[in-house]
């Protein structure tokens, strides 16, 4: 049995939608509703947000998570994570759920977690059949994989090139990760590689180093928040699942 840390990493400074963590989705905080939805998860032995705002922590103490303060050099969201790690030491296995992705859910939680039964892996993450006005759009990461659901790469272009028309499937790579413990510590050491620069994809680093990247294929994809119109597109979708149910 893992002994499985859950970690929310946050911060205020976002270039394109400042102070993104405490904007309200029908009047709860985004940063609440990542929480929330992450700690339905029955796999995940602790929860925590890491982050170096005291604006954040306080928000996070009004619905009963728990903080841990990070430093502010932290330059993405695996550092900050890498930080909580490199702290608590006695979880197996860290999962990197995106602060500013408010629709996650217990079901993409354990899908991180579930490829661990297999021994040899070391880090995992999520995708999902893309949709067609998803291929040509940059901001949309696909991912190519061996048949055992190793990532053969990620790229913000359309691949695989269907070169003779045949009809491939094309995937959608979900930004979330879970990581061993060692693992995660041994990767965010090591310098930016030129495809991780080149693509702007971090999660190329591993793959350019020789390891890999168990995927796990779930049937529906999330929005996270990066823009106003995000915002307003992610409230439209949970209300709507709301009065659905």
């Amino acid at each position: 049995m893992y002994k499985i840390l859950g970690v929310i990493p946050s911060r205020l400074k976002s270039t394109r939608l400042p102070e993104k963590p405490l904007r309200k989705i029908l009047n709860k905080p985004m940063i609440q509703w990542v929480y929330e939805g992450a700690s339905k998860s029955n796999l995940l032995s602790n929860l925590v947000i890491a982050t170096d705002s005291e604006a954040i922590a306080n928000i996070a103490t009004t619905f009963g998570a728990k903080t841990l303060m990070t430093s502010k050099s932290c330059r993405s969201g695996t550092d900050r994570v890498a930080e909580v790690a490199k702290m608590l030491t006695d979880y197996d296995i860290i999962v990197n759920i995106q602060g500013d992705e408010p629709m996650v859910n217990d079901v993409i939680v354990n899908a991180l977690i579930e490829p661990f039964s297999d021994k040899e892996v070391n880090m995992t993450s999520l995708m999902t059949t893309i949709k067609p006005e998803e291929e040509s759009d940059p901001a949309v990461v696909k991912v190519v994989c061996k048949k055992n659901m190793d990532a053969l790469y990620f790229s913000r272009y359309s691949i695989p090139f269907d070169r003779d028309g045949i009809g491939i499937t094309r995937y959608k790579h979900l930004g979330f990760y879970a990581y061993k413990r060692d693992f995660l510590l041994m990767i965010s050491s090591l310098p930016p590689t030129p495809l991780e620069k080149a693509e702007s994809l971090e999660q190329l680093r591993v793959l350019e180093n020789g390891f890999s990247i168990r995927m796990n294929l779930i049937p529906f994809s999330t929005k996270s928040v990066d823009t106003i119109e995000d915002l307003i597109e992610v409230e439209r979708i949970i209300k709507e699942k709301i009065e659905k149910y």
